[in-house]
């Protein structure tokens, strides 16, 4: 949280991208994690993806964004084709059980882009299976507490991520056992995995 990305205003960088994280040509895995109250300014007028930026990994190096919250994450730019919560600029990134809310431009800007976004919960909405779009309900967002409140609409909302093609997803971001907690889910997959870095 709380980290920034910028051109200088002669737009001698080509990119300010990534203010909370950013791959280049690399594989990752990015699970149980808050990306937060990051900042891109970008003089150039480029692309920005103010909480994370997925830059050239291609269909060869796969990442994945699992059970993570990227949330309140702030770019110079509106612009909802150039800036937003994830950037993703020739790669296509497989994205689940995410909250993707309240970051300038749009939630998922994709450019020479086709990710894979599941049972996730974006401002805005995107296509993909399960996915919603409602106040996640945090304890308090402002202040970056970002656990889930009783009736959030992210509880149980989820997909089983506890596979290698999901990251093995079988904790939260506090060490909290995941999902198949004895209830009777009417959305997500019947797992009672939450949506979101955590588990209710």
């Amino acid at each position: 949280n709380s980290n920034s990305a910028s051109t200088n205003q002669n737009g001698t960088f080509a990119r300010a991208a990534g203010g909370g994280i950013y791959n280049q040509s690399s594989t990752a895995t990015i699970t149980n994690t808050n990306v937060f109250n990051n900042l891109t300014q970008d003089f150039a007028n480029g692309f920005t993806g103010s909480g994370i930026c997925n830059d050239n990994t291609g269909l060869s190096r796969p990442v994945l964004i699992i059970n993570s919250t990227i949330y309140a994450n702030n770019s110079s730019t509106t612009d909802q084709s150039k800036s937003g919560g994830i950037l993703n600029v020739s790669a296509n990134a497989t994205i689940a059980n995410c909250i993707v809310r309240a970051n300038t431009g749009g939630s998922i800007v994709n450019s020479s882009a086709t990710p894979s976004v599941t049972y996730s919960n974006v401002s805005g909405g995107f296509a993909g299976e399960g996915n919603i779009d409602v106040d996640p309900l945090f304890v308090n967002g402002g202040a970056g507490n970002l656990h889930l409140s009783p009736g959030s609409p992210c509880i149980d909302a989820g997909r089983d991520t506890g596979i290698p093609a999901l990251g093995d997803v079988f904790f939260d971001i506090d060490g909290d056992l995941r999902g198949r907690d004895g209830t009777v889910s009417e959305v997500g997959d019947g797992s009672d995995y939450d949506i979101g870095s955590d588990e209710f």
